[in-house]
């Protein structure tokens, strides 16, 4: 089932529209318009939050083996990326004297290790003062009922 939100990420008094298709495969999408273009973000396996006014969008997820975080910004009418980091297992499959998958992290491109990957995603985004865009969420059908009840 197609779920819905609306959010105003930048701050500008016109709503960014979330839609989450019902199925991680299937993933979701955040729209955002500048009045005269409109442009998005597409969401696969995984989360994605925002902090009130401050104009970025984090998303998060994996999948087998390799997972994401990538912040956003809205500028004139589009989305534009901050900063994104990857982490995964080796090739391989390499583990460590405990028996654990040992993981590569990269963030913007680089090799960098797990805490600086952790100090670089908390320094641009405070996840204490996040809301988590799956709250306050409607059905496809509400949606379409409230935006008829404003027009």
């Amino acid at each position: 089932m197609t779920e819905v939100r609306f959010l105003d990420i930048n701050d500008d008094g016109q709503p960014e529209l979330w839609l989450d298709y019902g199925y991680g495969y299937a993933g979701g999408e955040v729209f955002t318009t500048d009045g005269s273009t409109t442009d998005k973000v597409y969401l696969s396996h995984g989360a994605a939050y925002t902090i009130p006014g401050s104009n970025l969008l984090h998303t998060t997820g994996g999948h087998m083996g390799g997972y994401y975080d990538e912040i956003y910004k809205i500028e004139n009418g589009k989305f534009t990326t901050v900063a994104k980091g990857s982490y995964g297992e080796t090739e391989d499959q390499q583990t460590d004297e405990n028996g654990e998958l040992i993981y590569r992290y990269y963030w913007n491109g680089e090799d960098v290790s797990e805490e600086q990957y952790e100090q670089n995603l908390k320094e641009l985004f405070d996840q204490d003062q996040a809301e988590d865009i799956y709250q306050n969420i409607y059905t496809f059908e509400q949606s379409k009922a409230l935006l008829q009840q404003m027009m």
